[in-house]
């Protein structure tokens, strides 16, 4: 079997090292330009170039093999550990990539990290939302667990548009949202919708649900919660090149996130927006249990943005 020498290891996050150790089979669920998919037991792991940014899930590689939807890779555990492929075509596309001595991911943002947001933060993020021309074509919602649970699997492709908002939204709450019953009671919505979307999409929601995000919404987050002096709008910028239109979504459902915690203390919310919010969403109940259906008057997700149609290569995170 003739081995490539040319795919190099470069980095792993730490959900990739996790199952690395516990070695066994995965099987290519995706194949994209910058971002192989795997099916890894209960994980959603992936292969990534450099330029698809950093993740836990990510084994991340010089340059990415010659693999087709459906193939499998064995991992191998312990001291010697690494991940293998062995082709039908004359061992062609074969390779054996180390894992043992790489060097672990470690994001920009500490997950434990929590900040007050100010009114200041809110102007500044809208700005840079008109700058990445993201058009904000329906009002502010405020969010209740029950129509978090609905917007799960609403909208199509491998991460669809509800759970790209949803994302967001969380990413928002667990860190500057101070209150922490609104943030258990999302949750517990989010976490009994996840069977009703996509095995990638419900990975990245239980990934946002234990403070877990991809790189560009980390650095994001840091400079929110002041840990980073980076500019913005350069920040949100790259968020906003993620997939099809998932980056667009993923801000759009921090907006909604920050609107809503400056709605709730009062503190300097510009006025005229209490009116836009859906009324009562904070009372309705927010018991899932038995719930597979949309709730009646769940928000149409398919306006949110001008375009769903790919705009750039795909580079799902």
């Amino acid at each position: 079997m003739v081995i490539r020498r040319d795919i190099q290891p470069l980095w792993y996050g730490t959900r990739f090292a996790r199952c690395g150790q516990r070695g066994g089979t995965a099987r290519v669920w995706s194949v994209h330009d910058k971002v192989i998919n795997l099916i890894y037991q209960d994980e959603l792991l992936a292969l990534a170039l450099p330029q698809a940014g950093g993740s836990s899930r990510f084994l991340c590689l010089s340059s990415l093999p010659n693999l087709k939807v459906g193939d499998t890779l064995n991992l191998v555990g312990g001291l010697s550990g690494r991940i293998k492929y062995q082709d039908d075509n004359a061992g062609l596309n074969a390779f054996s990539i180390p894992l043992s001595g790489l060097t672990l991911w470690q994001g920009p943002f500490e997950p434990e990290t929590s900040a007050d947001l100010t009114p200041q933060q809110l102007s500044a993020f809208k700005e840079a939302l008109h700058a990445v021309e993201i058009q904000l074509n329906l009002p502010s919602i405020d969010l209740s667990p029950k129509t978090a649970f609905c917007w799960i699997g609403l909208g199509q492709g491998l991460t669809p548009a509800g759970d790209d908002v949803l994302v967001g939204y969380l990413a928002i709450d667990n860190h500057l949202g101070q209150d922490r019953d609104w943030t258990e009671a999302m949750g517990k919505a989010v976490t009994a919708g996840l069977h009703k979307t996509t095995k990638l999409s419900a990975q990245l929601l239980r990934c946002a649900l234990s403070r877990d995000y991809h790189e560009y919404i980390q650095q994001v987050l840091a400079i929110l919660c002041g840990t980073s002096n980076e500019n913005l709008l350069t920040a949100m910028r790259r968020v906003a090149q993620v997939g099809a239109s998932s980056g667009e979504n993923i801000l759009y459902g921090m907006w909604l996130a920050m609107e809503r915690i400056l709605r709730k203390t009062g503190v300097g919310h510009e006025s005229g927006t209490e009116e836009t919010a859906t009324e009562g969403t904070d009372t309705e109940g927010t018991d899932t249990e038995g719930t597979d259906t949309e709730v009646t008057g769940c928000p149409d997700l398919s306006d949110l943005f001008p375009s769903t149609a790919p705009k750039r290569g795909s580079t799902l995170v």
